[in-house]
């Protein structure tokens, strides 16, 4: 895992502000799960031991929404017990919000491409804000329109509710 930590710091592929890298020893829903960290690299060295970790650029429906579990199920099925590499890019409601690797796969590009998540789209004010990735989201969004078109997971179901519509649904 530091091998390939280190292989990613040198391409450049990753940010370096912080990486960590474990051990997933439990998923909550598509884009929340623990974990227990085994090595940190970059300004994240006093991090806690077991941390829980939101899949950036992504959006999977919550629990308790339709295909909730589903989406839960399938990052299980990616990442469950398996060790991660995390670059760290941020945090929100007190989880380290960070691109996901386990091995060669990107994690929430995997989760878009099955169809159990959508690309992450924050509120106008939000993204005036922050430093976005834009080669990154038209990426992913590349990714959701052939996940659509081939209506591969919650895009089988006749009208897929996003999850920021449904948690706030009087914004609509």
């Amino acid at each position: 895992m530091r091998l390939l930590i280190f292989l990613l710091l040198a391409a450049d592929v990753l940010p370096a502000a912080c990486m960590v890298a474990g051990t997933v020893t439990q998923v909550h829903d598509g884009d929340t799960f623990h974990l227990r960290v085994s090595s940190r690299v970059g300004s994240c060295r006093d991090m806690r031991d077991v941390v829980s970790i939101r899949i950036a650029h992504i959006d999977a429906p919550e629990l308790r929404q339709e295909f909730g579990a589903e989406a839960g199920d399938q990052l299980g099925h990616l990442i469950a017990g398996r060790e991660v590499a995390v670059s760290v890019t941020g945090a929100s409601y007190g989880r380290v919000v960070g691109d996901v690797q386990w091995g060669y796969t990107d994690v929430g590009a995997a989760m878009i491409d099955a169809g159990a998540a959508w690309l992450y789209r924050p509120p106008a004010l939000v993204r005036r804000w922050r430093i976005r990735t834009p080669r990154r989201d038209r990426e992913l969004a590349a990714r959701e329109a052939a996940a659509k078109r081939a209506r591969r997971g919650l895009w089988g179901m006749p009208k897929p509710v996003p999850p920021w519509r449904f948690r706030h649904p009087a914004a609509q």
